[in-house]
């Protein structure tokens, strides 16, 4: 278990989203302020094989600019593949700087999507200055069947470039991997068993139907908040699985989401959700 069991966790969503440019290091080091115990964030790999901290493995048009720092077509940014590109060539995009209307408390700044091995570094730096505990770094391998070998490596390269990175900076009651992947999640059952998982799910699919497809059981269980009903609940409870909901914005839903024993609530607005607690 890496979280306690008698409070409701409060986790930053791509660091404060909502606050701060998301999975930027500025972003994270605003959620340890906040108070969080852990950090979500998502990985994808460089076309020189680093763990680079990105949502997508190609550009947002929404968050980022080009290398000139013009404002580009959703066609543009995609088409800008950061599984082709090597990391230096991808510190040339800001993505910080952008407004995001989604987002109107978000400060604006110059931000570079970061590797995962900086990141830890500064992030474990922080928190001794601070002489605070180290939250739990939740990591998200986005992975998606339909993009093996074109934008990400296949399965089993992308663990280990991932795992190779995580061992090298965190202990294994400092971090937990989570992804919407089911090849992900068997890889790292099989090969890291010293790893917790998550399993991410954005679907209504019944919850039993969800882990037999699986083939086993996750110690926590990530699903859309909105999916969270009795069923889900009795059959989490009943299998010792500790659900984190995500993306939760609104105290209403936050507080609701408590009281039917949910565990984490993984929000954008970290601020927010944990002044309600």
């Amino acid at each position: 278990m890496i979280f306690p069991s008698d409070k409701t966790i409060i986790i930053g969503h791509r660091g404060c989203r909502g606050l701060i440019p998301e999975n930027t290091i500025e972003g994270f080091l605003k959620a340890v302020d906040v108070g969080v115990d852990a950090l979500e964030l998502d990985v994808v790999i460089t076309g020189d094989q680093k763990v680079l901290i990105s949502h997508e493995p190609w550009l947002n048009n929404e968050i980022c600019l080009d290398a000139n720092g013009n404002e580009m077509s959703t066609a543009q940014a995609t088409g800008i593949n950061l599984f082709q590109l090597s990391y230096e060539q991808i510190k040339k995009f800001d993505c910080g700087l952008r407004v995001n209307p989604e987002f109107p408390e978000q400060k604006k700044m110059k931000a570079t999507k970061p590797l995962l091995e900086d990141m830890l570094i500064q992030l474990k730096e922080y928190c001794r200055q601070k002489n605070i505990p180290l939250p739990v770094i939740c990591i998200e391998i986005k992975s998606d069947e339909k993009l093996y070998g074109k934008f990400q490596p296949q399965p089993d390269k992308f663990v280990s470039l991932v795992m190779e990175t995580v061992s090298k900076q965190l202990t294994s009651s400092q971090y937990l991997i989570q992804s919407f992947d089911l090849n992900i999640l068997k890889i790292l059952h099989e090969k890291y068993p010293e790893a917790k998982l998550s399993a991410l799910n954005e679907t209504v699919e019944n919850t039993e139907m969800f882990f037999d497809k699986l083939g086993f059981i996750t110690l926590y269980y990530s699903p859309y908040y909105i999916f969270i009903d009795e069923s889900a609940i009795e059959f989490c409870s009943r299998h010792g699985i500790k659900i984190l909901a995500w993306t939760v914005n609104n105290e209403t839903d936050a507080a609701l989401l408590k009281s039917k024993g949910v565990r984490g609530i993984i929000t954008d607005y970290p601020d927010r959700i944990k002044s309600l607690f």
